[in-house]
C-alpha cells in the first residue's frame, strides 16, 4: 500500500532527512528494507518516480552517519541499499547514481566496525553481479578498498564478501586487467586459496585466479606474485590435492586455474622453477584424483616440457615422469592417456642429436619406449595412438633407442598395422618418421625392408594421389626409401616397383612444398649411391617424368632443392646408360649451363659443371651434348676465373673441357671463345697443382689440332705459363712455397711433357734440364719425360737416380721405337724397383726384344713372366706366340693348349692355336679353333691394333689363315 502511494513514499524520503532523531531515520531504512523485500517489491519501488530521491536520501543518510560514526544508522542505511539492488537492472542503477559508490568506500575502509565492512563488502559485491560494470570501473577506490579487505583475518565474513566481489568483477576483461596489475591482488587471493577453514572463500578465491589466468597479459602478474612466496600454482594444486573428493565448486575453479596456467608453462618465466612446477604437478598425478584433474595436469606437463631449457628439469622430477608413464596405461582414462603421451612427445622433441650434450631422449628413452610400444594397438584410442606414436617417432632420432624399439616384441608388426589405419593418417604420417629414423641405422635396413607386408604398406603410399593429407604420408614414405636405397641390393628392390618410384617422382612438382620436393631429389640421389657404378639400377629412360622433374628442379630458388635435384644428377650419371639420356635432353643442359653462370649460387656452379663432367666423360655424348647446347663451352671457361667456387671448380671445368675436346672437331671450337687459351694459359700458374695438371692436359688436348698450335704459341700466357711451370723462373707467376711445391708435383710435369710431345714447340730443353737438378724424385721423373719428347737423343744421354726416372724414360723411348735405349732403362727400374712392377717391365722388356727380333731374348723375358705369374693364362699365351715368331711351332702350340686350359675359350688365344696348327699343316683343327674364335668374337667386344700402337700383348696382333682374318 505504501509504495502504491506517492506521497508516502515522499514523507518516508523525507524523514531520512531527519538526522537529529536517529532512532525514526533508523526505523525508515527498515522500512526501505522492508519495503524492497522480494524481487518483486524492490521492482516497484525502482520503477517509482520517488526512487531517485530515495535513493538520494539514503546516500546522504550514509556520509552524515559515517561523519557522526554513528554506525548502527550506517549500517542500516547500507542495509537498506542492499536490499534495494534485488535486480541486475537495479544494482545497474544504484551503481551509477552519484556518490553511491564513493559512500560505499569510504565504508570499506573502516577500520573500527567489522560489520559494517561487511554490509559495505556484501553492498559493492551485489552492485559487481550485472555485466555491466562501466560505474565500478570509473571509481578508482573500489577495487583497493575490496584487496585491502582481502588481508584483514580479523574480518573473515567481509573477506568473504570482498572475495566475492573480487571474483564477480574478474569476469569483466578490463576489470580482469586491473586486478591482476593491482599490488597485492593476487597474493591476497592466493592467501585465501590456502584458509582451509572457510570452503567457501575457497571457492570464490579459486574463481577470481582462475579468471586472472584466462588472460595471457596477466601472466607476469601471476607468475611472480607480490608479497608472497607461496605461487598461485602451489595453492591451487594443494587445494586440489586436500579436495580430491570434496567440494565440487571449488574444484571446478581450481581445476580451470590450472588448465589455464598449465598453456602458460612453455613461457620463459617458469623456466627457473620449472623443477618444483614438475614436482607439483606430480602430486596431483600421484593418487586417485579426478579425470579432468589428472589431464589438467598432464597438459601442464607438456607445455612445461616444451622449451629446451625445461626438459631436463622436468625429466629428471622420477615423479612426474613416472607418473606420466603409469598414466599410459590407464585405458579407462582415455583423455589423461592422450595428455601424457603428448607430454613425453614434447618432452622427446629436441632434434637430433649431435651437439655432444646428453638429450632427453638419451637419458629416458630407454625407460619410456616399452610404455609407449604397448599403444601401438588396435584397441587403442587414436588421439591417444597419434600422440605415442609422435612420441616414439621423436625418440628414434636417438640412435641409441632405435635397438629397443627394433627388439621389442612385434615392434614392426605393430608399425605395420599403424600403416593400415587408413583412418588416420596423421598417425600413419609419424609411423613412417619411426620407419625413416630406424633405417638411418645400417644394419635395421635389411629388417625393415624384409619384414613381410611393410615395404610394400610404404611404397603403397606413393602409388595413390588425392589430398595434402596424402603428399605427407608420400613425403614420408620417400623418406624411408631414401635411406633403404642406401643400400644397393635395396634400392635394386625399389627400382622394382615403377609405380613406386613414379609417386616419388611426382612429388618433384609439388612446388609448394619444399620439403617434399627434397625428400624425393634425395631418394634419386640414394639410389644411385652405389660406390660401384654397375649397380644403379634406376634407368632415367625408363622414367621420364622423373627426368623431367629434375630438369624442372633446376630452376628452384630454393637451395637445399637445387642442391639435392643436382646431387641426383651427378649421382644418376655416373651411370652411362643415364649419361646418354641426360646428354640427349635439351632442358637438362640448357638448365645446367644456365647454373654455370650463377657466382651467385657457387655449390650449384660446382655441381652443374661436375654434373657436365661425368656427362662428356663418354666421347660419344660429346656430340649430343654441343649439338643441344653449343654454349656450353662458354660456361664453362666462364668458371675458370674461379669466383666463389675457388680451384675445385676450376678444376672441375678444366677436366670437363678436356672431355669435350677429345673429339678434333671440337677442339677447333673452343678457340672460336674469346681468351679461352689466355684463360687456361694463366691456370698453368695456379698455385693449386691439380688445376696446373688440368690446365697442362686441357692445352695438350687442343695443341692436337695444328690450327691450336699455330694460335697457341702466340698467347703470352700460355708460353709464360709452360715455361714457369719448367724452369722455375720468376716470370711473373706466384712465388710463394706452396708454388715452389707444386713445379715439383708429378703430375704437372707429367701434363707438360704431353704438351711438348704434342709439338707445342716454344719451350727449351735447357729449361727442363734445370728441372733434372732438383733434389726430387718426381721432378726428375717429370722432367725427364718432357725432355725425352722434346729431344730423345740428348734425354738418352741424362744420368738419372731413381727408379721412377729409368721406368719414365724408357716408357717414352719406347714409345719412340728407341727399343735398345728402352730395354736398357727399364732393366735398370727393375733393378732400382725390385719386386714393384716386375710384370709391366717384363711386358714391355719383351715388346721391345720382339720388336728387335731379338726373339731369344723376348722368350727368356717370357719366361721370367711366366715363372712370376704361373696361372696368369695371358703369360702363356705372350710366350706361345713368340715360339712361333722364332720357330718353334711345337713350343708354341703346348703354350697356347696350357693357356686354354686356364681359360677356356679365350678368343686371343683360339685364334694364336688356329694359326700355329695351320702352319703345321694341321688344316682341321686350324679350322676348329678359328670357328670357336669367330664365334666368341660375336659377342664379345676385341681390340683392334692400329698400326704403329704399342700394344699391352702380342696375342692381339692379328693373323690371317685359311680363310679367316683374325
Amino acid at each position: 500500500m505504501i509504495m502504491e502511494t506517492r506521497d508516502a513514499l515522499r514523507g518516508l524520503i523525507g524523514l531520512l532527512a531527519d538526522y537529529e532523531r536517529p532512532d525514526v531515520v533508523d526505523e525508515v531504512c527498515k522500512t526501505f528494507s522492508r519495503l524492497s523485500d522480494g524481487q518483486q517489491n524492490a521492482e516497484m519501488l525502482a520503477a517509482s518516480s520517488q526512487f531517485p530521491a530515495a535513493l538520494e536520501g539514503l546516500v546522504n543518510l550514509i556520509g552524515v552517519s559515517r561523519s557522526r560514526q554513528n554506525h548502527e544508522l550506517l549500517k542500516s542505511a547500507i542495509l537498506s541499499l542492499y536490499n534495494l539492488s534485488a535486480t541486475e537492472e537495479i544494482q545497474v542503477k544504484i551503481a551509477n547514481f552519484p556518490k553511491v559508490l564513493d559512500e560505499l568506500v569510504m565504508c570499506l575502509w573502516s577500520d573500527f566496525d567489522n560489520l559494517l565492512v561487511e554490509h559495505a563488502a556484501s553492498t559493492v559485491g551485489k552492485l559487481t553481479m550485472p555485466q555491466e560494470k562501466r560505474a565500478l570501473m570509473n571509481c578508482p577506490e573500489v577495487l583497493p578498498a575490496l584487496v585491502d579487505i582481502l588481508f584483514k583475518d580479523s574480518n573473515p565474513d567481509a573477506q568473504e564478501e570482498a572475495v566475492w566481489a573480487l571474483a564477480n568483477l574478474s569476469h569483466d576483461e578490463q576489470a580482469n586487467r586491473k586486478i591482476a596489475e593491482l599490488p597485492g591482488a593476487v597474493a591476497g587471493l592466493v592467501r585465501l586459496l590456502a584458509k582451509a577453514d572457510s570452503p567457501s572463500r575457497q571457492e570464490q578465491a579459486a574463481r577470481a585466479l582462475a579468471n586472472l589466468t584466462c588472460l595471457p597479459e596477466n601472466d607476469r602478474y601471476i607468475l611472480l606474485p607480490d608479497g608472497t612466496s607461496t605461487d598461485v600454482l602451489t595453492s591451487i594444486v594443494a587445494l586440489l590435492t586436500r579436495h580430491k573428493g570434496g567440494h565440487s565448486g571449488m574444484q571446478m575453479w581450481a581445476l580451470k586455474g590450472l588448465q589455464n596456467l598449465a598453456a602458460t608453462f612453455h613461457q620463459d618465466a617458469w623456466t627457473a622453477r620449472a623443477a618444483a612446477c614438475a614436482a607439483l604437478l606430480a602430486q596431483l598425478l600421484a593418487g586417485p584424483a579426478a579425470s579432468e584433474v589428472l589431464e589438467a595436469a598432464a597438459r601442464g606437463l607438456g607445455n612445461l616440457a616444451i622449451p629446451r631449457a625445461n626438459k631436463l628439469p622436468v625429466a629428471e622430477c622420477e615423479p612426474a615422469l613416472g607418473a606420466l608413464l603409469e598414466l599410459l596405461h590407464r585405458a579407462e582414462l582415455p583423455g589423461a592417456q592422450r595428455e601424457a603421451a603428448w607430454a613425453l612427445k614434447n618432452l622427446f622433441r629436441e632434434g637430433d642429436e649431435g651437439d655432444g650434450a646428453p638429450t632427453v631422449a638419451a637419458l629416458k628413452g630407454p625407460l619410456a619406449v616399452p610404455f609407449l610400444m604397448v599403444l601401438l594397438a588396435d584397441d587403442v584410442e587414436a588421439a591417444v595412438l597419434e600422440e605415442a606414436t609422435a612420441a616414439l617417432a621423436y625418440l628414434a632420432r636417438h640412435s641409441g633407442n632405435r635397438a629397443d624399439i627394433v627388439e621389442f616384441p612385434g615392434a614392426l608388426k605393430r608399425l605395420v598395422a599403424v600403416l593400415a589405419k587408413a583412418d588416420n593418417p596423421a598417425t600413419q604420417a609419424e609411423a613412417l618418421k619411426i620407419l625413416r629414423q630406424l633405417t638411418r641405422t645400417p644394419e635395421y635396413r635389411a629388417r625393415v625392408a624384409d619384414f613381410p607386408d611393410l615395404l610394400v604398406r610404404v611404397m603403397g603410399f606413393l602409388c595413390k594421389s588425392g589430398s595434402p593429407k596424402l603428399v605427407d604420408l608420400q613425403r614420408g614414405a620417400t623418406a624411408v626409401l631414401c635411406n633403404l636405397a642406401l643400400e644397393p641390393d635395396l634400392a635394386q628392390r625399389i627400382v622394382q616397383f615403377p609405380d613406386a618410384v613414379d609417386g616419388i617422382g611426382d612429388l618433384l612438382y609439388h612446388y609448394d612444398d619444399l620439403q617434399a620436393l627434397e625428400s624425393a631429389a634425395r631418394f634419386f640421389q640414394n639410389v644411385a649411391s652405389a660406390p660401384d657404378v654397375a649397380l644403379h639400377p634406376l634407368r632415367l629412360a625408363e622414367f621420364p617424368r622423373v627426368l623431367a622433374g629434375l630438369e624442372l628442379l633446376l630452376c628452384a630458388d630454393d637451395a637445399p632443392v637445387l642442391t639435392q635435384s643436382l646431387l641426383a644428377l651427378l649421382n644418376l650419371t655416373f651411370a652411362e646408360a643415364n649419361q646418354r639420356t641426360v646428354s640427349a635432353s635439351k632442358a637438362a643442359l640448357l638448365h645446367l649451363n644456365r647454373l654455370l653462370t650463377k657466382d651467385e649460387t657457387p655449390d650449384a656452379q660446382l655441381l652443374a659443371a661436375m654434373v657436365l663432367q661425368n656427362l662428356s666423360a663418354a666421347e660419344s655424348n660429346v656430340p649430343n651434348i654441343l649439338a643441344q647446347c653449343y654454349y656450353v663451352f662458354e660456361g664453362l671457361l666462364g668458371l675458370l676465373a674461379g669466383g666463389a667456387g675457388g680451384a675445385l671448380v676450376q678444376e672441375v671445368a678444366l677436366s670437363t673441357l678436356a672431355n669435350l675436346a677429345k673429339l678434333p672437331e671440337y677442339q677447333l671450337k673452343i678457340a672460336e671463345f674469346s681468351n679461352a687459351f689466355e684463360s687456361v694459359g694463366k691456370l698453368c700458374a695456379s698455385e693449386n697443382e691439380v688445376v696446373v695438371e688440368q690446365a697442362a692436359n686441357l692445352l695438350g688436348s687442343l695443341a692436337s689440332a695444328e690450327e691450336n698450335r699455330l694460335l697457341m704459341i702466340e698467347v703470352p700466357e700460355i708460353v709464360r705459363g709452360l715455361e714457369w711451370l719448367l724452369s722455375g723462373r720468376d716470370s711473373g707467376a706466384p712465388g710463394s712455397a706452396e708454388a715452389q711445391a707444386a713445379r715439383e708435383k708429378q703430375r704437372v710435369a707429367a701434363a707438360v711433357a704431353d704438351l711438348e710431345r704434342l709439338g707445342a714447340g716454344s719451350l727449351r730443353a735447357e729449361a727442363i734440364e734445370q728441372m733434372l737438378r732438383v733434389p726430387s724424385g718426381n721432378a726428375e721423373m717429370n722432367a725427364i719425360k718432357a725432355l725425352a719428347y722434346i729431344d730423345p737423343a740428348r734425354a738418352v744421354e741424362v744420368a738419372l737416380h731413381s727408379g721412377e726416372a729409368f721406368a719414365t724414360r724408357g716408357i717414352v723411348l719406347l714409345e719412340m721405337e728407341m727399343f735398345e735405349d728402352a730395354v736398357a732403362d727399364l732393366e735398370d727400374a727393375m733393378c732400382l724397383l725390385p719386386g714393384q712392377y716386375d710384370a709391366d717391365f717384363t711386358s714391355m722388356c719383351r715388346w721391345a726384344k720382339w720388336k728387335l727380333q731379338d726373339y731369344e731374348g723376348a722368350i727368356a723375358e717370357a719366361d721370367r713372366a711366366v715363372d712370376l705369374n704361373p696361372q696368369a693364362a695371358w703369360q702363356w699365351q705372350e710366350r706361345g706366340v713368340l715360339k712361333r715368331h722364332a720357330g718353334d711351332l711345337e713350343g708354341a702350340l703346348v703354350d697356347l693348349n696350357r693357356a686354354l686350359e686356364l681359360e677356356a675359350d679365350d678368343y686371343e688365344v683360339l685364334k694364336q692355336r688356329g694359326y700355329v696348327k695351320f702352319l703345321m699343316e694341321d688344316d682341321d683343327g686350324a679350322r676348329e679353333d678359328a670357328e670357336r674364335a669367330t664365334r666368341i668374337r660375336a659377342t664379345t667386344v676385341v681390340h683392334v691394333p692400329e698400326e704403329g700402337e704399342l700394344v699391352p700383348c702380342l696375342g692381339i696382333l692379328p693373323v690371317e689363315y685359311l680363310d679367316y682374318k683374325l
